[in-house]
């Protein structure tokens, strides 16, 4: 990856020498910059594109809980975007539902009242489509280059 780096062109060798010492520094605090950053994207992006309230690209919402919901933590060095809502997962994957305490499924749609034994839930990814567009359009490259430059024009002011 190559980054463009503006704000060390006026500086001397010795001034360059000691930004890049402060930068391995506090590189691992820089890189968890960028990576929360990239899950801030992903997070946006999911919420603009997919779960809007007025009908995303994918998964029509009526009160907006599941994009409010999307947050990002980091476990050790890896950082994970997701919520803990108990439905993500079946929007996200697709999958069936089946009655397990009862003998069927009761539930309103469409003003009527429905009872099935299963009911299968397609695909309605929201998490993944925003990662993928993160890496396949680039966005990744730039947070990163831009994060990094924000970091040397703070030292090297």
């Amino acid at each position: 990856m190559n980054f463009k780096i503006e704000y060390l062109k006026d500086k001397t060798p010795k001034d360059i020498e000691k930004i890049l010492n402060d930068l391995k520094r506090e590189f691992p605090l820089i890189i968890r910059l960028i990576q929360r950053r990239m899950a801030e994207t992903v997070i946006r992006t999911a919420q603009e594109k997919y779960l809007n309230t007025s009908g995303g690209e994918t998964l029509r919402s009526r009160g907006g809980t599941l994009s409010s919901s999307l947050r990002w933590w980091f476990v050790g060095n890896d950082i994970f975007v997701g919520t803990n809502l108990i439905y993500a997962a079946i929007h996200e994957y697709g999958g069936i539902i089946r009655a397990k305490n009862a003998p069927f499924l009761v539930f309103f749609y469409n003003g009527q009242w429905y009872r099935k034994k299963q009911v299968t839930i397609p695909q309605r990814a929201y998490l993944r489509p925003s990662i993928d567009e993160l890496f396949k359009t680039d966005q990744y490259k730039r947070i990163a280059e831009l994060t990094l430059n924000q970091e040397l024009k703070k030292r090297s002011a």
